[in-house]
């Protein structure tokens, strides 16, 4: 059974486990992918310094199994509430664009397919913009808004921050001096809901996909 991060964990006490971990302390947290907590320069893997901290505060073990890490987790809430920043991680920006995830195609890619080949999603230069799609995850969190589903939740710290972002607006309004907005334009979907979403022209609506899922449920 997973076991429940504390709703607070005092900054002293996350700096205790900062300290802790330089010491070498045992845990079975994996190296963060995308994101590091700063503490005096230097980064910190976020699920690993809260998973020792929350294990020390309550005195339990806390294993990587028991909560997920990621923008918007509760981990990373935890760290944020007590001030400290979050960053991303040197390296990680081509694990954070969408354009580096596979089964899309880009906007000027015309190939043609059989009938009955498989569904590919055209996805914009707009979601592939790694400063959009970073603010729109900020904002958005890595939870798909369509099926309600983490990644994370499902594939562990090997999906952490794994989502797309569905561009909102159609293709046919945008213009070349369009600058998107990364808090209304967006949402992020699942791979399996943004295909959903896609097959329609134009696209369904999140809205709409959902009450597809109620009623095949």
């Amino acid at each position: 059974m997973k076991k429940t991060l504390p709703d607070v964990i005092p900054r002293k006490d996350i700096i205790a486990a900062i300290y802790a971990f330089d010491a070498g302390k045992a845990h079975f947290f994996e190296a963060p992918r995308l994101y590091e907590v700063v503490y005096e320069g230097r980064g910190y893997p976020p699920k690993a310094i809260v998973g020792i901290a929350a294990s020390d505060l309550l005195g339990v073990e806390f294993g990587p199994e028991d909560f997920t890490g990621g923008i918007k987790s509760k981990c990373h809430k935890l760290l944020t509430d007590q001030g400290f920043e979050i960053r991303t991680k040197a390296g990680a920006d081509a694990l954070l664009t969408e354009k580096s995830y596979p089964g899309e195609l880009d906007e000027d890619e015309n190939e043609q397919y059989a009938e009955g080949a498989a569904i590919r999603v055209t996805v914009n230069r707009f979601e592939r913009d790694l400063k959009v799609r970073r603010a729109a995850l900020q904002f958005h969190g890595s939870c798909c808004k369509v099926c309600e589903i983490d990644m994370a939740d499902v594939y562990g710290e090997i999906a952490e921050g794994f989502i797309h972002m569905h561009h909102l607006v159609p293709l046919s309004t945008i213009r070349k001096e369009y600058k998107p907005n990364p808090q209304t334009d967006f949402i992020p979907v699942c791979p399996n809901c943004h295909t959903m979403l896609h097959k329609r022209n134009p696209p369904f609506t999140a809205d709409e996909l959902r009450k597809i899922m109620r009623k095949t449920a």
